[in-house]
């Protein structure tokens, strides 16, 4: 029984370092406040616990990411969906394994008025938006533009691809809005800016990690080891605040105070109606060129 017992143990210890001798898992990122789990699960070893070698590979822009992931250079990436279903229309064999978005009381994006302009200044007016077309924002545009409150507003899109400069016009006045990813959205509501409206009234979801289909024998592994850090960071936010600061670009101001965002504790992915829409929009925009099967698109 024992020599039985300790083949097991050498059998076991053997497969783990055989996995961890194979080729890194390289996956492709922006510096985003919904990576943190991924950064925990690499700062403290959860991949290596399920057999995985994962480099977190940040980029400055997602377009460079993608041609990382279309050259071959990585494994993966962490985005959302426009990015999976424009590596699919070019034939790069991805899927998703997981949403990335956090609870849904956490905005990521918002619609926010320059200093010194209110909700009610604005109904019945045309509005100059910052934001950067044929991208997710772009789509945030369209649906926030569908709203209710919106219905006598026009969104006037101004094409202001770099983020800096997008909130340093909005802050000093030179347009009307600007649509922003969090923690930028947070820092423009404390120079004076009224949030409009957020991502959080469109029931859209936002961001996912795929994979490339020749690591499948990876998913498993790498979405355990993502589910363990969502878990140590739900269980103690704060413990994560510094890690967060460091990793997830949050300004200076606000690295003391802004939340730790917590995630969902089981893995979910888009459905397929959600798929759908997403794309007959990109169809609308002559992003996509025919509708990709979702069984192109999921494990």
């Amino acid at each position: 029984m024992k020599l039985t017992a300790l083949f097991l143990a050498l059998l076991i210890t053997l497969v783990t370092l055989g996995n961890l001798c194979a080729a890194p898992l390289k996956l492709g990122l922006l510096p985003v406040l919904n990576t943190l789990p991924l950064q925990v699960a690499v700062q403290e070893k959860l991949f290596e616990k399920h057999g995985l070698d994962v480099e977190l590979v940040p980029f400055s822009s997602a377009m460079e990411r993608e041609m990382a992931m279309q050259t071959g250079k990585l494994n993966g990436f962490f985005g959302d969906f426009l990015n999976v279903l424009l590596l699919a229309k070019n034939k790069v064999p991805i899927k998703m394994i997981t949403l990335a978005d956090p609870d849904k009381k956490y905005p990521m994006f918002g619609l926010a008025l320059r200093p010194g302009s209110h909700a009610q200044d604005i109904m019945g007016t045309s509005l100059k938006v910052g934001m950067s077309k044929a991208t997710v924002i772009d789509l945030l545009l369209t649906r926030m533009q569908g709203l209710p409150e919106f219905s006598k507003t026009t969104f006037e899109p101004l094409e202001i691809r770099k983020l800096p400069i997008r909130f340093q016009m909005l802050v000093s006045g030179e347009i009307d809005a600007a649509l922003l990813p969090e923690p930028l959205l947070s820092l423009a509501r404390l120079k004076g800016c009224e949030v409009l409206v957020t991502d959080t009234r469109l029931d859209l979801p936002m961001t996912v990690i795929a994979l490339h289909a020749s690591r499948a024998d990876d998913f498993d592994g790498f979405t355990a080891a993502y589910l363990e850090a969502v878990r140590r960071i739900n269980a103690h936010p704060e413990a994560y605040r510094t890690l967060m600061s460091s990793t997830c670009r949050v300004p200076k101001p606000l690295q003391a105070d802004f939340p730790v965002f917590t995630y969902p504790a089981s893995l979910d992915l888009p459905s397929e109606s959600e798929l759908f829409s997403i794309q007959q929009w990109m169809l609308s925009q002559g992003m996509l060129d025919a509708m990709i099967p979702y069984s192109v698109l999921v494990p």
